[in-house]
């Protein structure tokens, strides 16, 4: 075997290592060793990459505050040469807020693709592509089922301000 596949192969076994360790081993101090310090992530549902491993650290802690039963499950891994691709479904509900939204109480599933790259056998760059919309439209926040649960969500919030 090639250096170049056992490389293939390491690869493929932390990008599924991690997966089982940090989001659903919940074990968000391992983060380290799986990615590089200047680390870029990008995902749909974020205004701007997230970068560096406290950053990517706080995004871990957010989703699983938002989600606490999140799972990811990881259908396929593909490796080829510095890359991994991934097909997963991430599932939870959205028990705890979301940024400025409010909990849900919603059940989520998103099928997605992330193409990962490796150097020196940690993660540089990970790229995440889901439907938004459809993550919207399951969280009632698609129009028209914004309508009615913007304002329900709000009355939440201040209700439970006073």
């Amino acid at each position: 075997m090639s250096t170049t596949d056992r490389t293939v192969l390491t690869n493929v076994d932390t990008q599924r290592r991690l997966v089982a360790e940090v989001w659903n081993g919940r074990n968000v101090e391992a983060i380290p060793e799986f990615f590089a310090e200047d680390c870029v992530v990008e995902d749909p549902s974020y205004p701007t990459p997230i970068r560096g491993v406290e950053g990517y650290a706080a995004y871990v802690r957010d989703t699983l505050t938002a989600f606490p039963d999140f799972h990811l499950e990881q259908h396929a891994v593909v490796g080829d040469g510095d890359r991994v691709l991934t097909h997963y479904t991430a599932s939870g509900r959205q028990d705890g807020p979301l940024g400025p939204l409010p909990p849900t109480g919603r059940w989520v599933e998103i099928e997605g693709t992330a193409v990962v790259r490796y150097a020196d056998g940690r993660i540089v760059e990970d790229r995440a592509f889901f439907d938004t919309a459809e993550l919207r439209r399951q969280l009632g926040l698609a129009f028209p089922a914004a309508l009615v649960t913007l304002p329900r969500l709000a009355f939440r919030a201040v209700r439970a301000r006073l």
